[in-house]
């Protein structure tokens, strides 16, 4: 029986290690991710030659290769690279609307030549517990790393870093009414692109500590963008939000919005609002910029909280009324000029000192 109980533990500590250990695999052909016939494990152990959860993935690293995440299928690695120094192309493509992946970060390298390395999540669902980086140093014209969206879900819980000296070359196409949750930032190292072509892509960011809402940058479109900023210090603006670089709906759907010493114009066919424990702080300092214009349809939640805390500022009288409205000085003395008209507030009325 001791003979018996030793044996039962040594196969225990095999089948742990195995099932533990880290692996490295590369593509050799076209294939899913499902078959070990598409891998070629070039270190470490995995018992079922698939990669999983805890190994390395490398996707046109030696050739040109196309990987499909099949339909039903929640698939998962710890880091993916797309390409190599090599001149390949790859294309890690998501077959449907239930094709899941989750990896801890993702690497679009840029071919050496006009190959393009792309991940085309189409309707599928991407997850990064990392970074996302596009790895674009080439500046010669159609040297692409492309991460595209129609109607799926790209997730980044750390930052998505454009490293490309090439605009056009490290591109992030959002081509449908797909959705992209930022929990980091932009990192913005050389140049990259967000693309839009008006079918209602939403940009979320969702972070849990405080986010630069990167708008500030050539080449940066989104259409609807949604602030769900869980933190004490909220989501800040670091430009001006026009219609030109946010084409649709601005959302505050959770948390806060902060536009620092920036305006906010929207477009006339569109919508601003504040949902119920949805906070827009207006200014800082001694700014006195107002409430954002432009929008056609301004909706306020009741449970919804407007601050103005910048100088001298004018507060809107706005047809459906506040929420919670807060008046608060900047960094000096400041006054706050209500409107001629009655003014309607739903929730409380606050008027406090700030920094001032």
């Amino acid at each position: 029986m001791k003979h018996h109980f030793t044996y039962y533990i040594f196969l225990f500590i095999i089948s742990s290690s195995i099932a533990l250990s880290q692996a490295t695999f590369i593509s050799v052909t076209n294939g899913n991710w499902s078959d070990n016939g598409t891998w070629l494990k070039i270190s470490g152990v995995d018992e079922d030659l698939i990669p999983d959860a805890n190994d390395t993935v490398r996707i046109a690293t030696i050739q040109t290769d196309t990987v499909t995440i099949l339909s039903g299928t929640d698939d998962a690695c710890a880091t993916l690279e797309i390409g190599s120094l090599f001149s390949t192309g790859g294309l890690l493509k998501f077959s449907g609307s239930t094709s899941s992946l989750t990896v801890e970060k993702c690497t679009i390298f840029q071919s050496p030549d006009t190959l393009t390395r792309k991940i085309d999540v189409g309707s599928g669902i991407f997850s990064i517990t990392n970074n996302l980086t596009f790895e674009a140093t080439d500046g010669n014209a159609d040297h692409n790393s492309i991460l595209s969206l129609t109607t799926g879900t790209l997730t980044v819980n750390g930052n998505i870093i454009f490293d490309a000296s090439n605009a056009s070359n490290a591109v992030l196409d959002l081509s449908g009414a797909c959705q992209v949750n930022l929990g980091g930032a932009i990192i913005l190292n050389s140049l990259g692109t967000i693309s839009t072509n008006g079918s209602g892509s939403t940009f979320n960011y969702n972070g849990i500590n405080s986010q630069v809402v990167a708008v500030d940058i050539p080449g940066f479109v989104y259409e609807n963008l949604y602030i769900n900023n869980s933190s004490l210090n909220g989501a800040v603006l670091n430009g001006n939000i026009t219609p030109f670089n946010v084409t649709g709906d601005l959302k505050i759907k959770q948390g806060t919005l902060k536009t620092a010493s920036f305006s906010i114009t929207g477009n006339p066919g569109k919508q601003l609002s504040v949902d119920s424990g949805g906070t827009i702080v207006l200014g800082e300092n001694s700014t006195t910029q107002g409430f954002p214009t432009g929008f056609g349809t301004v909706n306020l939640n009741a449970y919804s909280t407007v601050k103005y805390m910048g100088g001298n500022q004018n507060v809107t009288n706005l047809s459906g009324g506040y929420g919670n409205l807060t008046l608060e000085t900047g960094s000096g003395n400041s006054t706050k000029t209500l409107p001629a008209s009655i003014l309607t507030i739903v929730g409380n009325f606050t008027v406090q000192a700030g920094n001032g």
